[in-house]
């Protein structure tokens, strides 16, 4: 058992470089089952390291991308603190070393997911607390020239249910009313993440339930860290790997949905505006008509006449 605690990042990165399949013997490997194993053990004597320093890389450390590699329980159980013999150390090794950049590319894809969360978060908080004003921020984002087309390829992350976990008192009794709980609670800790998702769909069976949701922002370990009891990670693809076409569609209901929700957040008013879209005024006059079929809400702009309305 290593006493490194590896990141989500760390672990996603190593099992995706290895194909998701064991290291040593290529049995394929759920997420969920994932561990990481240690080529030079974290636990090896002073003495036995001393001795094969000579045969190791320059700059090797125990904690590193080139000694860590994927493996299922099975394997990591008999091995445990088992040294390997030298030629075996150096086969391993150099095989982990050569997927090292396959590794790297991957941590520093989440690590750009990361700063834009952060950038994120800190623009949010910044609207929250009145130090920035919605209107600023619009006009910025309008003045910006539009890029070059950008292939956005989302991480697809499946979670799905692990009832080992007790459930809460007030947790509905039977299906469908303790899947839709399940499925709101999962969306509602994401959302507090600060990442941009979207669901892309979900299967109940009525013993268990999976869903799917597509990230473009994205910090993995917050995302973990974050999700409430019941919720297991089982897989994590890139969007072009499980679907054919774009994912723009998605992409854009997400955008939208994030960004209503720092900008017009607004837990009482049924058209969910808080503030003018056009210039960020919150003096707004709210109206309500009906009709037999439907009730319609709207929202004047009192600054610049902007009208907002839904149904």
């Amino acid at each position: 058992m290593s006493d490194y605690k590896f990141s989500e990042s760390e672990r996603v990165a190593i099992w995706r470089a290895d194909g998701e399949k064991c290291f040593y013997c290529s049995t394929p490997i759920r997420y969920n089952e994932l561990q990481i194993d240690q080529v030079v053990p974290e636990r090896i004597s002073a003495n036995k390291l001393e001795e094969l320093r000579p045969t190791l890389p320059a700059k090797f450390k125990i904690n590193s991308i080139e000694n860590w590699v994927s493996c299922h329980q099975g394997w990591n159980i008999r091995k445990s603190s088992l040294v390997f013999d030298t030629n075996a150390i150096l086969y391993y090794i150099q095989m982990a070393t050569n997927r090292a950049g396959k590794v790297r590319k991957t941590l520093d894809e989440f690590e750009i997911g990361r700063e834009n969360d952060r950038l994120l978060s800190a623009l949010t908080v910044r609207i929250e607390q009145g130090h920035l004003s919605r209107a600023v921020v619009l006009s910025g984002l309008g003045n910006l020239e539009k890029p070059a087309q950008m292939q956005i390829d989302p991480w697809v992350i499946a979670f799905g249910t692990n009832f080992l976990d007790p459930l809460p008192v007030d947790a509905p009794d039977c299906d469908p009313e303790l899947s839709d709980w399940l499925l709101q609670r999962i969306e509602r800790d994401l959302t507090a993440t600060g990442a941009v998702f979207r669901r892309v769909d979900d299967e109940r069976s009525g013993e268990t339930v999976s869903i799917r949701f597509a990230f473009w922002i994205l910090d993995l370990d917050r995302v973990k860290a974050n999700i409430d009891f019941c919720w297991d990670v089982l897989a994590i693809q890139r969007y072009s790997e499980l679907f054919e076409g774009s994912s723009d569609d998605l992409f854009d209901r997400a955008v939208m949905s994030r960004y209503h929700e720092i900008a017009y957040d607004a837990p009482d008013d049924p058209i969910g505006i808080s503030a003018c879209p056009a210039c960020g005024s919150k003096r707004l006059k709210h109206s309500t008509f009906a009709t037999e079929k439907d009730t319609y809400y709207s929202a004047k702009c009192l600054e610049c006449g902007h009208l907002s309305s839904s149904c």
